[in-house]
């Protein structure tokens, strides 16, 4: 929102130095209403809904029968729906398919995107700014945790949200109120270190910690069991859409493919696409890639296959300026 007047390097460091202020509004807000809701969405769902109570929220995943990735969400529970946060490209075709499991249950879904905005304030400063903003009672205990909060007479739900740091929080606002929450932290913040960021420093920032991002790196051609978000998994709940399989490959013990850590020798991203070889072998393919300027060099996510997913294998990521060395790793 608004001019910044920061490069996305600088936005990088003060996100992981001091604090960063991000406009996550694009992602998209469905919510689901009706007496049914928790049994429904717990039946389609790879998490455990029926565990969460108000002001409570879990990750969760919806797959294909076979297991492959229709959507990632982050479900929170308020008092009288269940909210699912997730990726806008997403969005259309995940409220589709799941109102095709909509049989005798008596649920409503209704896309409300637009009548929010997201902001997500990150970094090791977050929690003293958020504080200053909106009192020690306005910060959620527990990851995903959220409390309704109204500041300076606006309503908004603070949620803790680590997202790609140790420190996070997210404030869902009033879409017409988005502006003015956005100018009240900068202002309690600036004194902090509060630096206005944009999409390219969240991007970077989200790939060295490691975070697929749903339609990117996380897409319909992959296996739930290839993205290593075993934490999206309840394994102690009933059946849900796709468990069958999912519960073979963890058996079986291993995948094909798995989701790595690429750590390259240079500053040049990778475009999506590029192939990793590791020797003469082709072993899979670049998903998203950035500069991460804490760092000095480039970081990629990609699919590598299984003999070569393992942190510290040396392989070659194929860039249109010549082949590059790098090296399997984890996030810092």
């Amino acid at each position: 929102m608004g001019t910044r007047d920061h490069s996305p390097s600088e936005e990088h460091r003060a996100a992981r130095r001091s604090a960063g202020l991000f406009d996550l509004s694009s992602r998209s807000q469905l919510e689901v209403t009706g007496p049914d809701r928790v049994s429904w969405l717990h039946n389609l769902l790879t998490n455990d809904i029926k565990s969460l109570t108000p002001g409570h929220g879990c990750e969760a995943a919806f797959l294909t029968q076979q297991a492959k990735v229709r959507a990632l969400v982050v479900v929170y529970a308020l008092p009288e729906a269940l909210l699912l946060d997730g990726e806008a490209s997403r969005a259309a075709a995940l409220a589709s398919a799941l109102l095709k499991y909509r049989i005798s249950e008596h649920v409503e879904l209704k896309d409300r995107t637009s009548e929010f905005g997201l902001l997500a304030l990150q970094g090791p400063q977050a929690p003293a700014i958020l504080t200053a903003w909106a009192g020690t009672e306005a910060i959620p205990a527990r990851e995903l945790d959220h409390i309704a909060v109204a500041v300076r007479e606006i309503s908004s739900v603070i949620i803790r949200h680590r997202g790609p740091g140790e420190f996070g929080f997210q404030i869902l606002t009033p879409a017409a109120s988005k502006p003015t929450v956005w100018e009240q932290l900068l202002t309690v913040g600036g004194p902090m270190g509060l630096t206005p960021c944009g999409p390219e420093a969240w991007e970077s920032l989200r790939i060295e910690a490691g975070i697929p991002r749903d339609g990117v790196d996380v897409t319909e051609e992959v296996l739930l069991p290839e993205t290593g978000l075993d934490r999206v998994v309840s394994t102690t709940k009933g059946c849900y859409l796709g468990q069958e399989f999912v519960v073979r490959i963890r058996d079986r013990g291993q995948v094909t493919q798995r989701l790595c850590l690429l750590a390259l020798e240079g500053t040049a991203a990778a475009s999506a696409g590029a192939v990793v070889r590791a020797g003469d072998r082709d072993v899979g393919a670049v998903t998203s890639s950035a500069f991460v300027p804490t760092q000095g060099r480039a970081l990629a996510l990609g699919y590598l296959h299984r003999d070569a997913a393992q942190p510290g294998t040396t392989v070659t990521v194929m860039l249109p300026g010549g082949p590059c060395p790098a090296t399997v790793t984890t996030p810092h």
